[in-house]
């Protein structure tokens, strides 16, 4: 087995050969700057259709009862939006078309929201004096991606990957991009590593950077101080310090036989002067991946930590009860009633417990999917009951009778949302509130996903047409709601610490593999009953890998799919 580290850490790991060759943190999140009106997909720049656009009004009745052909609206005066997704028919409409904002998917087709009368997220900022650009006041505190602190179970893996200690400090984990779970680690505000799910060895992987060897102080070679440019280049033997012991373990790592594996080192802690070094082994070489110079940590305990952000966290919470107040206030003056969604999820908990903050009558409805966690439910009650909530609880349990005509379902086609939840809630919702219009507070914010990036603080239906949903903590960062929640010691569900990053169903398409395999060890029957349920279609390495939750895969995964079938 060829060990992860060198001399540092006496580790074995299984090396993937699936990895990205790309380690460098600083480059991996640069998002691409579009023009006003733009955004990057398929690595192309297409004009972005704005629901509110002048040209773009369109009668959304007949556009939908009359399938989305061109001719039929030609007499109108009003020009469709162009669908530019995969296989276009002849009219040029694409079943995989993601070029209009704020759409919902029916099937496998998208139908665009009728948002003419929402107002749009910075006008309403500026409208509510609402404080923006909180990166530039407390840069310490912000994250292009989500972030969160690392739960007791990730924090159980990293000390066994790095052999650390973390004791009560912080650790911080941001979110990249991966085929699965990959997380920046942040500790004593340095970036040490990457913690990543391997999908093809079923396993986790601890990527160090520099400042991981630099907090150990053990490297595994030292080279001579030079003014030569060495990052990235391949270390010759000339550069190493002339020391017996140096030499003895440079030779060690290049000359491990390439069928022992067990004597192969993949990571090599590298020790320049007063800078750190990660290299990385080819063969008989080794390539200097990265240098950093030696500096302290700053380690910090987490009430410590908990402290200085409230005051970041407070800001955000004076904006959504802003919000709050003026979409109550202007949809109580349009007749509509008034409620709140509750998942059982940590984002739901904070967006409730300020919803009825500024309305403490407010009624709360959730939705009992039948899929859920038997913590979660466990969790609704106990919240319901602690916070006295006029709670409903609606049934969802249509599932197991409706996948026998929808079939799996996946990314690419989640009908279970529709299946499981839209209709539950239609249906209550018209009992509850007949020939009333509602709206509804949700915990949806824009650092969980692409699609939800693109949202406004206020959003009507495509799927409930007399629902308009309201998202007044948009703007926040997990890291912003776990500070909430633990500052005012909230009770959340306990999932969130076995290292589950989505609190949903337990077979669904959009959660992370890392965690549908943490099912087995957690809810092994639930396991045992999807998988057996996939096995009609899907061979166990498939089920494992998580092939199952597309339709078509995504190249990364195309490219494993071939890896594994060879």
């Amino acid at each position: 087995m060829k060990k992860r580290f060198g001399s540092v850490l006496n580790i074995s790991r299984k090396v993937s050969e699936t990895r990205g060759s790309s380690r460098k943190w600083e480059k991996e999140d640069k998002k691409p700057v579009s023009k006003k009106g733009e955004y990057k997909k398929n690595n192309k720049f297409e004009k972005n259709n704005e629901s509110n656009s002048k040209s773009n009004l369109f009668d959304l009745e007949d556009y939908v009862n009359k399938g989305r052909k061109n001719e039929n609206l030609k007499n109108k005066g009003k020009n469709p939006p162009k669908f530019k997704g995969k296989n276009p028919d002849k009219n040029g409409n694409g079943k995989n078309n993601t070029n209009i904002r704020n759409t919902k998917r029916e099937g496998k087709n998208k139908i665009p929201i009728d948002n003419r009368n929402v107002e749009p997220r910075e006008s309403l900022q500026k409208k509510l004096n609402l404080k923006t650009n909180l990166e530039s006041w407390y840069p310490e505190f912000y994250y292009k991606q989500d972030a969160k602190f690392a739960s007791p179970h990730e924090l159980s893996i990293l000390s066994k990957l790095t052999n650390i200690d973390f004791k009560d400090n912080v650790v911080i984990l941001e979110r990249l991009s991966g085929m699965d779970y990959r997380k920046r680690v942040i500790y004593g505000k340095k970036q040490l590593g990457i913690l990543e799910y391997d999908l093809k060895e079923l396993s986790w992987q601890f990527v160090p950077n520099p400042e991981y060897y630099m907090y150990l102080n053990k490297y595994d070679i030292e080279l001579k101080p030079s003014k030569m440019r060495l990052k990235g280049k391949w270390i010759k033997e000339e550069y190493l310090v002339e020391d017996e012991d140096n030499l003895k373990a440079y030779n060690t790592i290049v000359n491990a036989p390439e069928n022992d594996l067990d004597a192969q080192i993949k990571d090599v802690g590298v020790k320049m002067g007063n800078f750190a070094g990660h290299g990385v082994t080819s063969g008989d070489r080794i390539k200097l991946k990265d240098l950093s110079k030696i500096s302290d940590f700053e380690e910090e305990k987490l009430s410590e930590y908990l402290e200085k952000r409230s005051k970041y966290v407070e800001i955000l919470k004076n904006n959504s009860l802003k919000i709050l107040k003026h979409m109550i206030e202007k949809y109580k003056k349009k007749g509509y009633v008034i409620n709140a969604s509750f998942s059982g999820g940590k984002d739901s908990s904070v967006s409730t417990l300020l919803a009825k903050e500024v309305m403490p009558d407010i009624e709360v409805v959730s939705i009992d999917t039948g899929l859920e966690y038997p913590e979660t439910i466990e969790y609704i009650k106990k919240f319901s009951k602690k916070y006295d909530l006029n709670m409903d609880i609606v049934d969802g349990d249509n599932f197991w009778e409706d996948i026998l005509r929808n079939g799996v379902p996946t990314k690419d086609n989640r009908w279970c949302n529709s299946s499981c939840k839209l209709n539950p809630l239609r249906s209550y919702l018209k009992k509850k509130y007949p020939g009333k219009k509602v709206l509804t507070i949700d915990g949806s914010r824009q650092f969980e996903s692409f699609t939800r990036s693109n949202l406004d603080y206020e959003r009507n239906s495509s799927f409930i047409d007399f629902q308009t949903t309201t998202f007044p903590i948009l703007d926040w960062n997990a890291l912003d709601i776990w500070t909430y929640i633990y500052k005012n010691d909230i009770p959340y569900n306990p999932l969130y610490d076995e290292g589950f990053e989505r609190i949903g169903c337990y077979l669904c398409p959009s959660a992370l593999n890392s965690e549908f395999n943490r099912v087995k060890e957690l809810h092994p029957d639930y396991y045992k009953r999807w998988s057996k349920y996939l096995s009609r279609r899907y061979n166990k390495d498939e089920i494992d890998r998580g092939f199952w939750r597309w339709d078509e895969l995504p190249p990364k995964m195309k490219e494993l799919k071939k890896e594994m079938d060879n």
